[in-house]
């Protein structure tokens, strides 16, 4: 059994031997068991450095995580200790330059409230409480996709710390081919302390959604499909096809915090 005595960290190292361990491991997905051997609650770079150091110096691996919405992917912890960035989650906006300054806890409603003070947007996904990082290191694809592109082409630098527990800024001049693979190509090649990101000039904002029976098929979706074509770029839209749960079926907080 690992000693984390030696571990010092300004945020808290939890361990299998604490009373709130399962609180501590789960992620927003429940369906990720996840069972890694320890959980550090990190609240800077520093403290991301020291931990991923003191794993490369016990044989452990490390895994990052903000909310836990990818936690499947992340796939067994076993021998790894999950970095969870949830205590970071300082936004800092440069009007001037239309640009954020995102820690790596960041939900999207927190740089969504900051930026619209300046009548800017970041690029959001479909729910308020997903992590800012996470969401652009996976692509990002937007609500303001189809007039903005991919939440991934937005960020224009990224302070991280390396597998030998450097810290380091990577941006399209300085390790242009990590920028490249942090933004959408997957994988754990570092751990984020804070991206930096382009903002949008958007103010106002409309979204709604329409609810058809299946009956009506795949009629509904080439008028869908004709209609979308036909508007310009600032509509973006989405067919889903949906089975709804009736009070009596599994609830939802079976898949996610409630």
């Amino acid at each position: 059994m690992t000693d984390f005595s030696g571990l010092a960290i300004a945020g808290r190292i939890a361990t299998p031997a604490d009373p709130d361990w399962d609180q501590a491991r789960m992620g927003w997905n429940l369906a990720a068991d996840q069972q890694p051997t320890a959980v550090a609650f990190v609240e800077s770079g520093d403290d991301i450095g020291a931990v991923v150091r003191f794993a490369a110096e016990n044989g452990l691996r490390v895994s990052g995580q903000s909310t836990g919405h990818g936690a499947v992917a992340l796939g067994s912890l076993e021998g790894a200790i999950l970095i969870k960035t949830e205590r970071m989650r300082g936004v800092e906006i440069d009007a001037g330059a239309q640009t954020a300054r995102v820690e790596a806890g960041v939900l999207s409603v927190e740089l969504a409230e900051a930026a619209q003070q300046h009548g800017f947007s970041g690029l959001p996904g479909s729910a308020p409480d997903v992590g800012v990082a996470g969401y652009h290191l996976g692509g990002g694809l937007s609500w303001f996709g189809r007039q903005y592109g991919f939440a991934c082409n937005r960020v224009r630098a990224i302070e991280l710390v390396t597998a030998h527990g450097e810290a380091q800024t990577v941006d399209a001049e300085n390790e242009p081919d990590l920028f490249w693979a942090l933004r959408g190509g997957g994988g754990d090649f570092a751990v984020v302390i804070a991206l930096h990101l382009d903002l949008v000039p958007v103010a106002d904002a409309y979204g709604g959604a329409f609810l058809f029976p299946g009956a009506v098929g795949a009629e509904a979706v080439r008028i869908w499909r004709d209609w979308a074509a036909g508007v310009g770029e600032n509509v973006t839209s989405v067919v889903r096809f949906l089975r709804p749960t009736s009070p009596t079926s599994r609830s939802p907080c079976a898949t996610r915090r409630c």
